[in-house]
């Protein structure tokens, strides 16, 4: 990660990037957002946190298909329409991947993916269960 006087375009280095776990091995999502803090005029933004969703991804096409997206999310019951944010201090490292200090099967990260194998691969012939009940 870049520190101090280190430059870094975070459109470049960050948004669209894939997302992975302290292991470096569980992917996540894809870094679809990025919260910036705009400060007083002789301080530079501060980057706050990632974002991760749909309603993020659809919102960056068009904002008037957020609100759409999110409903559709709370009517599936996955993430209830709602975006998980990761603060910048848990990003571990820039690279092909955004690596974070945070465990992908216990972050709402993968919930979409959960939901899938719950509702719909476990009930494709020979996809096996990959999640325990």
């Amino acid at each position: 990660m870049a520190d101090g006087g280190d430059e870094m375009h975070l459109v470049r280095d960050v948004l669209d990037k894939q997302l992975v776990d302290h292991a470096g091995h569980d992917p996540m999502g894809m870094a679809d957002g990025i919260v910036i803090e705009v400060r007083d005029v002789n301080q530079p933004p501060r980057v706050i946190a990632i974002e991760s969703g749909f309603p993020v991804l659809a919102r960056r096409v068009s904002p008037k298909l957020e609100p759409i997206v999110r409903w559709l999310g709370r009517r599936l019951g996955v993430r209830r329409g709602i975006v998980y944010r990761i603060p910048w201090s848990r990003v571990r490292s820039l690279d092909v991947e955004v690596e974070l200090d945070v465990d992908a099967d216990r972050s709402p990260a993968k919930a979409w993916e959960h939901w899938l194998c719950r509702h719909v691969t476990r009930y494709i012939p020979g996809s096996g269960n990959f999640l325990e009940s």
